[in-house]
């Protein structure tokens, strides 16, 4: 996890984060999940006045920022695999994987597979916010969890996971062009900046995933804490708090946590009653639900080459959730 932040309790904030996954294949994902929050903060800062003079789109933010999130981190693989080449066992490894992950993909091409082989070990998701004086953005690959309240109480789950999906696989860094899989929501008008963001790896979630809005328990424990002990000790209380919930999760899957908060108006916050609800920038996600992975080629058709942010097909997006059977989170 990454932040920047010139002075306490001033604006702009930025803050990333990034969960490698914990597959045998991805015997590099630490330092790709490092990687990925060290560009993706990189990244922001270098934006920064672009996106704060109020020239932002769903469209430049693919095209532009995640593109050159992308771009950064496979720099970073590139120079780390210069230092610390791959061993011969650990090249056969990534070869096999590789080859088999190409033919669940399909029609890939030569510079696509070779990218593909390079990154694969260093797979990991990536989460990143910008909260400046008149702007909220936030971008992700994978399956992060996002929650805001509101300062009527509103409690919104940004970017929900489809009901319909693998539990062991995600949208990953590693996809091919995966600057055009980033789930993107941004905010301009000031008064509609939530109080209170939380964001959070996919293992936060699975720990209340039996509950019916789930979502009202973190945020209730976290506002708690933040008005009766103060940010200095919520700090110190969470590392415990998240190994419980950890423990209480389906998975065990490590936890990381991040939250940014009107500090202003944090006490007189409240959640309102039956209040959950979920968006996902301006559309809901429906993806079409696919059936499970067959070794056939029912999922090596041609790929579309059209990736533009605003036409891509939402099942081409299932289709990366059931094919990708080697994300392993």
């Amino acid at each position: 996890m990454e932040y920047y932040q010139e002075t306490r309790g001033t604006l702009p904030v930025i803050l990333s984060m990034a969960d490698g996954h914990g597959d045998s294949a991805y015997f590099r994902s630490a330092r790709g999940a490092q990687f990925a929050a060290e560009a993706s903060l990189e990244t922001l800062q270098d934006f920064l006045p672009h996106l704060a003079s109020g020239k932002v789109s769903e469209k430049c933010i693919h095209s532009r920022v995640c593109e050159a999130i992308t771009e950064r981190w496979i720099t970073r693989i590139y120079e780390d695999l210069k230092k610390h080449p791959l061993t011969e066992d650990e090249t056969l490894s990534n070869s096999r994987t590789a080859e088999e992950f190409c033919r669940y993909l399909g029609n890939l091409s030569k510079e696509q597979k070779l990218t593909l082989f390079t990154v694969l070990p260093y797979g990991t998701t990536c989460l990143v916010f910008l909260l400046a004086e008149n702007l909220l953005l936030i971008t992700k690959i994978g399956d992060h969890d996002v929650i805001t309240l509101s300062r009527d109480g509103i409690i919104t789950r940004l970017f929900p996971v489809p009901q319909i999906q693998e539990c062991t696989s995600t949208e990953s860094l590693i996809l091919p062009d995966p600057a055009h899989f980033f789930d993107v929501y941004f905010q301009e008008n000031r008064d509609e900046f939530p109080r209170v963001i939380i964001g959070a790896t996919d293992g936060y979630g699975s720990a209340y995933k039996y509950e019916k809005d789930w979502e009202v328990y973190p945020v209730r424990d976290l506002l708690n804490c933040l008005k009766t002990l103060g940010e200095d000790k919520t700090r110190s209380c969470l590392p415990g708090l998240l190994t419980d919930l950890s423990k209480a999760g389906a998975s065990g899957d490590d936890i990381s946590l991040a939250i940014i908060f009107d500090a202003e108006t944090i006490g007189t916050l409240a959640i309102a009653k039956s209040t959950v609800k979920t968006i996902a920038g301006a559309k809901e996600k429906t993806p079409e639900l696919l059936p499970a992975l067959d070794p056939e080629p029912a999922y090596s058709k041609k790929i579309p080459e059209s990736r533009s942010p605003a036409k891509r097909p939402r099942a081409r997006r299932g289709r990366w959730r059931n094919t990708a059977k080697f994300l392993r989170k």
